[in-house]
């Protein structure tokens, strides 16, 4: 799932880095997945730039090598950063499946709830390269975030 605003896209993946995993694409063109579903969430009060800054400045929380299908995937960003900018949640039946795993996650293996997606399934690697390479320079221009937007106080944690 991608967050839509302003023209642009914006998700959250994995990778092996401890790096932000938050990325930006152009809307419906992310490498490596089909678009299935738009569904309108609401509007923010942020323009462009400021969104920008937002993305940023969360990212922080995004790092690609603590993704989790279970605990940490790209729903539970589009559910914390769609409620942060329009103070509305996301449909329920998007992050079920993950939801569903959590009650299970005691029949589950370890790895499978804990490690990234991108160390669980080395099959893909070959599949994938081409799209990974498309993702990494986008990968690494959401993980540095400066002082000033540290200190931004127009984004406070809820």
């Amino acid at each position: 799932m991608h967050i839509s605003v302003h023209g642009a896209e914006y998700a959250f993946g994995a990778h092996d880095s401890p790096s932000s995993g938050v990325f930006e694409v152009e809307p419906r063109q992310c490498p490596g997945f089909k678009f299935r579903k738009s569904v309108l969430i609401g509007t923010t009060c942020l323009d462009a730039l400021e969104v920008r800054e937002f993305m940023e400045y969360h990212s922080s929380n995004y790092y690609g090598n603590t993704y989790s299908l279970i605990a940490k995937n790209c729903n539970h960003f589009c559910k914390d950063v769609c409620y942060r900018l329009t103070r509305k949640l996301i449909p329920k039946w998007v992050n079920r499946l993950a939801e569903i795993g959590s009650s299970f996650h005691c029949v589950l293996p370890e790895s499978f709830i804990n490690d990234s997606v991108s160390q669980r399934n080395p099959s893909s690697d070959e599949e994938c390269s081409s799209d990974k390479r498309k993702l990494k320079s986008s990968f690494s221009c959401l993980s540095s975030v400066s002082v000033r937007q540290m200190q931004l106080s127009r984004f406070p944690e809820q």
